[in-house]
């Protein structure tokens, strides 16, 4: 997480709980533009196979 590429000083500690997503596609980008109009362009993408099954749930055994 980039919170300020020009930051004067140091950020303190931000503790950011975990996010599970889905990584569907691969890509390949490039930087286009400059300042308010920084932006990564998609050169190419690989899309990924859905997951076979969905990932087995043991919230019993964390109890």
């Amino acid at each position: 997480m980039t919170v300020s590429y020009n930051a004067r000083r140091g950020v303190e500690r931000l503790d950011v709980p975990p996010v599970p997503w889905l990584v569907d596609a691969i890509e390949l980008v490039q930087v286009a533009g400059r300042g308010a109009d920084y932006r990564y362009e998609v050169i190419e993408a690989w899309p990924l196979r859905a997951p076979a099954a969905p990932p087995p749930l043991q919230l019993g055994l964390l109890g």
